[in-house]
């Protein structure tokens, strides 16, 4: 097993989804004075993750971060799935012990989270670390190398959850505490629900 201070974990952040039931561009939509998807990119910044890998179809971002160490891919092909994204981040993942995978419409994933996840890996960093919220799995979630090939393997919006599901014996679970993280925003109605949570 890897000593704690040898093992690296990368950040892949999906950001490519079509936005189809918020009645516009999710991702760019103007919350708390900057884009969705920023919220989550700008505290991946300050994780400490080996790399940062964004997957997404948005040249807008990709302008936004042009002057940041991240890795950006683009997505010409959102309509394949969540699958395709994630097969393309982890394509540009080389020495790496494990992948945290994030999205963007979970706005107040917060640091603690992040970190919280990343430590419970390096002490277990064969397994599955998977969140939890009131029971059901949630993001974020690390993926060790050793699952690399099942994810890669994986076809439309079928995500990592269903590799979670198939070897829970392997699986720790970390629980979220404030409902505030695990809310999605697919629907504006979802960012009104969130304001009246703060």
């Amino acid at each position: 097993m890897l000593k704690n201070s040898c093992i690296n974990i990368n950040a892949i952040i999906l950001a490519a989804g079509n936005s189809s039931r918020f009645n516009g561009n999710k991702l760019l939509s103007i919350y708390n004075e900057k884009p969705l998807a920023m919220h989550i990119i700008e505290k991946s910044f300050e994780v400490g993750f080996k790399e940062i890998i964004l997957v997404t179809q948005y040249n807008e971002l990709k302008e936004m971060l042009k002057d940041k160490d991240i890795k950006i891919i683009r997505n010409c092909m959102s309509n394949k799935g969540i699958s395709y994204s994630i097969k393309l981040g982890l394509k540009e993942c080389r020495n790496c012990d494990g992948v945290m995978f994030l999205v963007c419409d979970q706005p107040y994933i917060s640091y603690k989270t992040m970190k919280d996840l990343i430590e419970i890996f390096k002490e277990n960093p064969d397994r599955i670390i998977s969140s939890k919220y009131c029971g059901k799995l949630r993001n974020p979630n690390i993926f060790p190398k050793k699952y690399f090939k099942e994810l890669l393997e994986l076809n439309g919006d079928m995500g990592g959850k269903s590799i979670i599901l198939n070897d829970l014996d392997n699986v720790l679970e970390y629980e979220i505490k404030n409902e505030l993280e695990v809310l999605d925003i697919d629907t504006k109605e979802d960012l009104n629900k969130i304001n009246t949570l703060i």
